[in-house]
């Protein structure tokens, strides 16, 4: 799963897109979805924003659209929205996106003047016409699900509806988490969906009013929602993702870490809150210890030596990298007791596999100040006495060096 955001969050504060691009790259994203309009774009910016894109090794995946006028009830209303359609999937297709994002519009005069099924009727000839187009070019269309009352599509079924009535296979449904929240649908739904959704919105609300806020800015509890989503990603799509999730039944994908010490980089090292927001994130990207290396550096070059704080942030990214190889989703280091949880899944192969046994054979003849313990069907590791990030990353690699024979871990061999 690659993580994006929309360039409209710069847009809307006065800067233009391609300098919004290389905020976006900096501060870590791995796509983005440009919010333009296709009627009136100039050669130049295209051009520029496609040639910023690629530089910035940014891929843009989705060109969002917002068309009202496809479900009105005059003739040429409708064809100038087909048309100025068809222009942004030619956009998408000159960025090499991989959909529009299309918000149909709304019934008007209350359902009272126009028959709802005509609207419906519009929509589904607009959009089935989008769709052949769409085909020829091999881009996708995601329609957005609305949670206002008139809407066409505010909720679930009726974009399942919408999306079997039209029968055309480019055209699908987009998940947005706060839009859910706001038409009452529960997580558990989403498996109405199906194989029908094609891109996914991480929003956020205060779950009464249509707000699109940053996540953690609202009320939203994600996690059932993105649970259910990666439950959609594993059976609907299975044939599609099979290595992917084949990886994760047999591997961890990442490793949170939680504790009471200050890791962290004080603002007195470091003073502007934009540069260690930066800082953070080029370190969570250092793949290997060399790059880390480089990066430290390179703070103490130009801030000065590092402090304890940040050696221990160092710390975190080798530990992230060497629990992951060993199995671990969780480690919690808190009152100088580890707690390290591994594959919360009871029935993976994980737990057959040679480096769990290695690790079940270094607690008991490599060390007396761990214990293996079980929470219902699941396992973790106590181990006392670890006072420290230094001392909690050294019992991991004693650790992998043991069970991980020869130890691979690109980040963990920190001296």
């Amino acid at each position: 799963m690659k993580l994006g955001i929309i360039n409209s969050a710069f847009h809307q504060v006065g800067i233009d897109t391609a300098t919004g691009l290389k905020h976006i790259s900096r501060i870590g994203f791995d796509t983005v979805d440009i919010f333009t309009e296709a009627i009136g774009i100039s050669k130049d910016e295209v051009r520029l924003v496609a040639k910023a894109a690629e530089r910035l090794e940014l891929p843009i995946i989705s060109l969002p659209v917002v068309a009202v006028g496809l479900i009105d009830f005059n003739d040429p209303v409708r064809q100038f929205h087909l048309d100025r359609c068809k222009k942004f999937i030619d956009l998408a297709r000159t960025w090499g996106a991989k959909n529009i994002l299309l918000v149909l519009g709304e019934y008007i005069w209350q359902r009272e003047v126009i028959p709802p099924a005509a609207q419906w009727g519009w929509a589904l000839e607009t959009c089935c016409a989008l769709g052949d187009y769409a085909d020829k070019k091999n881009i996708d269309i995601a329609l957005e699900l609305e949670p206002f009352r008139l809407s066409l599509l505010n909720s679930i079924d009726e974009m399942v509806r919408f999306v079997n009535d039209c029968r055309h296979r480019r055209v699908r449904a987009n998940i947005d988490v706060s839009h859910l929240v706001l038409s009452d649908t529960s997580p558990l739904d989403l498996k109405k969906l199906g194989n029908k959704a094609i891109h996914v919105h991480i929003s956020d609300c205060d779950g009464k009013v249509h707000g699109d806020l940053p996540p953690g800015r609202g009320v939203v509890k994600f996690e059932p929602y993105l649970q259910a989503i990666k439950e959609l990603k594993r059976t609907e799509f299975k044939d599609l993702f099979k290595e992917e999730i084949a990886k994760a039944d047999d591997y961890v994908q990442d490793c949170t870490i939680d504790t009471d010490l200050e890791i962290l980089i004080p603002d007195s090292y470091v003073e502007s809150i934009t540069e260690r927001l930066s800082l953070y994130t080029r370190l969570d990207n250092c793949e290997n210890e060399d790059a880390l290396q480089l990066f430290h550096t390179e703070l103490s070059d130009r801030f000065g030596p590092v402090p304890s704080q940040v050696e221990d942030l160092f710390d975190t990214v080798r530990i992230r990298e060497l629990s992951v190889k060993l199995g671990f989703e969780k480690m919690i280091l808190k009152e100088d007791t580890l707690r390290g949880y591994f594959i919360n899944r009871p029935d993976s192969p994980y737990f057959e596999s040679d480096i769990f046994r290695l690790i079940l054979d270094f607690i008991q003849k490599q060390t007396n100040k761990a214990k293996l313990k079980q929470a219902g069907k699941h396992f973790l590791l106590v181990v006392d006495d670890i006072h420290s990030m230094r001392e909690l990353l050294q019992f991991l690699q004693r650790m992998s060096g043991y069970a991980i024979r020869p130890a691979a871990s690109s980040v963990a061999a920190a001296t």
